[in-house]
């Protein structure tokens, strides 16, 4: 029996990025892999390849979000 193994640190970089961005899943993976089921596959403990996941990081990096101040009431 193979044992399950869900990539914590991809995940949550990739949830993060995508609560602040407001990117779906689907636009995230086209645009960071041109795979637009990477993020559906992640969530479900999908297995990638170092390749894949180095360009998920690097797209992260490369495409840093701006966080909108909101003021004060």
């Amino acid at each position: 029996m193979q044992e399950e193994f869900i990539d914590t640190e991809l995940l949550d970089a990739v949830e993060l990025y995508l609560a602040v961005s407001g990117l779906s899943g689907t636009r995230f993976g086209v645009l960071a892999l041109n795979d637009r089921t990477f993020v559906g596959r992640l969530r479900r403990g999908g297995n990638f390849g170092q390749k894949k996941r180095q360009k998920a990081f690097k797209y992260i990096k490369a495409n840093p979000v701006k966080l909108k101040r909101v003021a004060a009431e």
